[in-house]
């Protein structure tokens, strides 16, 4: 009987751990945003499309934070905690998850830092993949040879920052 109580007691005091830890983790997510609209542009090619949210890093280069990895045309959605973040994309010619210049490049607004987090959704964006030659011509400080190469980190995510993929 007395092992029966303890047991009862354990399982009691591991569960209620379990709802504080539960508590914390549904707080988080609930100041989580949404970030989503179309990609346009891409090639037939069947390579792969990376969406990425980046920050500006006080050195003038950009620091992915979250991605997502589609393939042709179509919607994208990433999810983020705060922050302020440009919204990028590229058509990831050598599937190494590295923007290399001759890649297609798109980006939202002009590109227009995007205030993210407090339960605020961002939806309907959309990006439009350019040419190279476009993107440059458009986009110059995005081949400045000073700049650090966008490289997304698989290892470097964890829960909360979870992208969807279509």
């Amino acid at each position: 009987m007395l092992r029966a109580i303890s047991l009862f007691l354990i399982a009691l005091v591991s569960s209620s751990c379990i709802f504080l830890k539960l508590k914390e983790d549904v707080a988080y997510l609930a100041e989580e945003s949404t970030i989503s609209g179309e990609i346009s542009g891409a090639s037939d090619s069947g390579k792969p499309v990376v969406v990425a949210l980046v920050r500006p890093s006080e050195d003038g280069n950009y620091i992915p934070e979250t991605y997502s990895v589609r393939y042709g045309n179509g919607a994208f959605a990433l999810q983020i905690h705060e922050g302020e973040f440009y919204v990028m994309a590229f058509e990831d010619v050598n599937e190494d998850l590295s923007f290399q210049p001759e890649e297609p490049l798109g980006w939202w607004g002009e590109p227009t830092l995007l205030q993210a987090g407090g339960n605020v959704d961002q939806r309907n964006l959309t990006i439009e993949l350019r040419a190279p030659q476009q993107a440059r011509a458009e986009l110059p400080q995005a081949y400045a040879a000073d700049l650090a190469p966008v490289v997304i980190e698989r290892d470097t995510f964890h829960l909360g920052m979870v992208c969807l993929l279509y």
